[in-house]
């Protein structure tokens, strides 16, 4: 095997530095790195206190079979939460392997694309197909304990923050904003509902007294359509200029969260089980998302730049000429099969090939001489 070259772990160093999600800042004077690194200070003190001895330590144990993913996953979250903070231990039945942080990562890699799925009928995927946002199912209402499950999904997020570990389904905006119990407004009304949103804003901008509103709508659920009061006595109450701020604020309130209002408290109350409120403040929507979700861009330059060479390997080596020749030549797709291969994550945290997190903290991206032949639950 002297020519061949094995990937070990990758570290992730930011993508290029004109990305503009690099740079995120609030109107608050520090930036989006500094809240970071504050973020994981605090994570780190809400972790128990471990031992050094890898066999010692306190773990959450998450056993699963492949085929009763969810299920056996919604008992290991839901038993207790006084081990949600533990590190976890996956363990996935019928199969050989020790999870030193590579199992973790798969686990954290395939479960939420299995929980979306139409079987579940807690999400439904967004008018915009080509990047598969998903949204809370209006008939979501339908499933049994319902409520159980998103405040389970809610605590695989939060764990996922927790643990510095990355997902692979994007939530619409709503449930990261609920996430950061920010309130909506009428710009969020916008992607959902155009009309709706134009007919808001000129209500805001108009004197609605001659309109003949009410502090009503109209809804249709299973072919039944009634009309609903927003407010208490609401059928009464005629919208004007005095009361048009109430009226719109309860209107945005009622199409956002309309059969789903339940839902998205359940998913903040189990992210809020891992992750205090009070830890995000100031994180703006982007950053949640992209703190849960990273980057799936990759900057080779900055790959080749926090690479370890080891085993006489160089960057001059021929075998590492080829290797570096051949995934500049890659799409991001297949890079990110790659990075899988070798690490068991699909995505890149924020600050790109620097930041890749191995069993035991940031781990560098290393070529060897030894060749894998499948994902190491051990990073070398």
């Amino acid at each position: 095997m002297q020519n061949s070259i094995s990937t070990g772990f990758f570290t992730l160093r930011g993508l290029t530095r004109t990305n503009t999600l690099l740079t995120i800042r609030t109107n608050r004077q520090d930036t989006y790195e500094e809240r970071l690194d504050r973020l994981h200070k605090n994570i780190q003190d809400l972790k128990p206190d471990e031992p050094e001895q890898w066999s010692l330590k306190p773990r959450m144990k998450i056993k699963i079979k492949r085929e009763k993913l969810v299920e056996n996953s919604f008992r290991s979250f839901m038993k207790s939460t006084k081990k949600l903070k533990l590190r976890p231990n996956v363990i996935f039945i019928g199969e050989s392997g020790i999870d030193y942080g590579g199992l973790t990562r798969e686990f954290f890699r395939i479960i939420l694309p299995e929980i979306v799925k139409p079987t579940y009928a807690l999400f439904s995927v967004g008018a915009d197909t080509d990047n598969y946002i998903y949204h809370i199912s209006p008939l979501s209402f339908l499933h049994k304990n319902n409520l159980d499950y998103y405040r389970f999904v809610g605590r695989i997020l939060g764990k996922a923050l927790f643990e510095n570990q990355l997902v692979t389904i994007h939530f619409d905006r709503l449930i990261y904003k609920r996430l950061l119990n920010q309130p909506f407004m009428v710009s969020d009304l916008e992607p959902v509902d155009a009309d709706m949103y134009r007919s808001l804003v000129y209500i805001k901008e108009n004197d609605p007294s001659d309109l003949s509103l009410y502090f009503t709508v109209t809804v249709s659920q299973l072919d039944v359509v009634k009309e609903i009061e927003l407010k208490p006595g609401g059928k009464n109450i005629g919208v004007t200029n005095e009361n048009k701020k109430e009226y719109i604020q309860l209107m945005i309130q009622h199409k956002l969260t309309f059969n789903i209002l339940q839902q998205m408290k359940a998913m903040q109350k189990g992210f809020n089980d891992i992750i205090p409120e009070k830890l995000l403040d100031g994180f703006t929507i982007a950053e949640l998302e992209l703190m849960l979700c990273g980057v799936d861009k990759f900057d080779v330059d900055d790959w080749k730049a926090n690479t370890n060479y080891i085993g006489g390997y160089n960057t001059r080596s021929p075998q590492i000429i080829c290797f570096w020749n051949l995934v500049e030549d890659m799409s991001d797709e297949d890079r990110a099969k790659l990075l899988q291969f070798a690490t068991g994550t699909t995505r890149l945290p924020h600050g790109g090939f620097s930041h890749l997190i191995g069993s035991a903290g940031l781990r560098k991206f290393t070529l060897c001489k030894i060749l894998n032949v499948s994902l190491c639950c051990i990073i070398n």
